[in-house]
Formats: C-alpha cells, structure tokens, sequence
C-alpha cells in the first residue's frame, strides 16, 4: 500500500492534467505504519470521507434514484 500511495504522488507529479486518487479504508490506512509516515508528509492531498450509517443509507437511496 505505501508503495501504491508513493505512485499515486509520483504520477500526479508528471502533469497538472492528470489526477490520480487512491481511495483506502480507514482500518487499512491505520494498520500500515509505512503509509502513514508517508502520508503526514503530503497531508494536503489527503480528504477523509466518513459516514454513519444513516447517511451512508442516504447516499446510497440517492445513487438508486
């Protein structure tokens, strides 16, 4: 997974046109020491995204309509 967060960071790198987004879930990105020393150094690029479960139903009623 670093390595795969460290690619993402190198490709995005080449054009302001191109955009690469890796998308984790929380208990992986807690459970690999690696990515998170590498992740604090581009805390910027990084957007949490959670939901509860009500929203969550939400989002997907919405996604059905």
């Amino acid at each position: 997974m670093a390595g795969l967060f460290q690619a993402c960071v190198s490709v995005n790198d080449l054009s302001p046109h191109l955009r690469v987004c890796m998308s984790l879930r929380q208990e992986l990105y807690d459970n690999i020491p690696e990515l998170y020393e590498d992740a604090q150094k581009y805390r910027d690029l990084l957007e949490v995204i959670s939901w509860d479960e009500k929203s969550l139903l939400k989002l997907i009623a919405n996604r059905i309509r």
